[in-house]
């Protein structure tokens, strides 16, 4: 038997999430449903709104039901309840930042820059085990129920560098990175 192809698989990707999350976002429209209240608190009636103007004709009821699945996850939450002429409005925003492309990563475009990043990852990694090491070595040792390999340590630093990276995003200096990046765009055209 001869090898007609042979290639090493190199991970691209992290994500740490649960397959009811997975399941959740299993649905184009709750993926919309996602990106849109990670932009704007709304209520269910001016979320059916939105997701009209992006081609979703949905019912009322059936918008609630895609609610209450991705809240039920963890995805979304209720940030405020009002009481509107007795009855009671629920508004909602979402609890990641859900950027939904389709493979339009070039990575061989950035593959310097991701090099240089993940070396400068390295380094905050080991700074925060070596002051964190108690902390991270009593972290329970889950078994993958997957594979039965011990992730609960690997996990727990892949969590806390994506809540950074997640809290990092919401601060008034990257959003005015942006804000410039977006200038520069606009200039070039």
């Amino acid at each position: 038997m001869s090898t007609l192809f042979k290639k090493d698989a190199k991970i691209s990707h992290v994500i740490t999430t649960s397959v009811e999350r997975s399941k959740a976002l299993e649905d184009e429209a709750r993926a919309t449903i996602l990106t849109i209240l990670s932009h704007k608190v709304l209520s269910t009636e001016n979320i059916v709104k939105e997701l009209k103007k992006v081609g979703f004709v949905k019912a009322t009821t059936t918008v609630r039901h895609h609610l209450d699945v991705l809240r039920d996850c963890g995805l979304i939450e209720i940030v405020r309840i009002q009481e509107v002429r007795g009855a009671v409005l629920k508004y909602y925003a979402s609890t990641v930042k859900f950027l939904g492309f389709e493979n339009s990563f070039d990575s061989n475009k950035y593959s310097k820059v991701t090099n240089e990043t993940a070396l400068k990852l390295l380094k905050i990694t080991n700074s925060m085990i070596d002051r964190y090491s108690t902390t991270i070595k009593n972290t329970i040792d889950l078994v993958c129920p997957y594979c039965s390999i011990h992730h609960g340590k690997e996990y727990t630093i892949i969590e806390i560098m994506n809540r950074a990276l997640a809290e990092m995003v919401q601060k008034k200096e990257f959003v005015d990175m942006m804000k410039k990046l977006n200038i520069k765009e606009k200039t070039k055209k």
